[in-house]
């Protein structure tokens, strides 16, 4: 009867032999949060494009002015190369992710010498003075660099110097004159709140009427300008 307790035993105690032994474990499978097709996104990760901080900003620059050849009355009118100013302020939108968007209002100041070869020299030297308001889009590539674009609408003060004498004296209306620009280029974080930046812009002022009232001449003076420039740009 010994080998039936035995027998008896085996079946009630299978793993009797093995019972100190552990399973082996497995590291839990991961759970996605969020996200598309089981990829977690974490939001904090677009805080490094977040390249200057939201809220209002001023922007000082300058640079050369290169304007389009006009046509004088019966001559070329040549613009030479000149400077200009250029003052900003505006306000960047809260915004997540490495796209940002500002709106600014502007102010430029050109100045530029001309040279013509006509008989009559009409024209000396033209100064501006415009104001626009912009809207500027900012994507950002790494922490420190990114490149904007933008375009905007105002109008434009234009002072032209002109030659008078016994047989001409010219007349002209100072503004405003509807003024239109697009720009662009790149910017270089320099701190949180502090960049510096280099871009060109085109600016177009509508033409600008020039009376002769003794010898009756007049003509438009065409104003398309070229604008290289360097900026300086910090919160406020």
């Amino acid at each position: 009867m010994l080998w039936i307790a035995l027998a008896a035993a085996a079946v009630a105690h299978p793993n009797s032999d093995n019972e100190n032994e552990r399973a082996p474990s497995f590291p839990p499978a991961p759970v996605a949060t969020s996200g598309f097709d089981g990829i977690a996104f974490d939001g904090a990760a677009f805080d490094d494009f977040d390249i200057i901080e939201d809220g209002w900003y001023f922007q000082l620059g300058g640079g050369f002015v290169s304007t389009a050849d006009s046509n004088g009355p019966g001559e070329e009118i040549d613009f030479e190369e000149g400077v200009g100013a250029i003052l900003s302020v505006g306000h960047r939108f809260p915004h997540a992710g490495p796209l940002a968007f500002d709106n600014e209002l502007e102010l430029i100041w050109t100045d530029q010498d001309v040279s013509d070869s006509g008989i009559l020299k009409a024209v000396s030297d033209v100064n501006t003075l415009s104001a626009l308001l912009n809207g500027v889009g900012d994507y950002s590539f790494t922490e420190t660099f990114s490149l904007y674009g933008g375009a905007g609408l105002g109008f434009s003060f234009v002072d032209v110097g002109t030659r008078s004498d016994s047989l001409n004296d010219f007349d002209d209306e100072d503004g405003p004159l509807l003024t239109w620009q697009v720009k662009t280029g790149g910017r270089f974080q320099m701190s949180e709140s502090t960049s510096f930046s280099v871009g060109y812009r085109f600016v177009n002022i509508d033409d600008h009427e020039i009376d002769d009232d003794i010898g009756g001449a007049s003509f438009d003076l065409k104003t398309e300008q070229h604008i290289l420039e360097i900026g300086y740009r910090f919160g406020i």
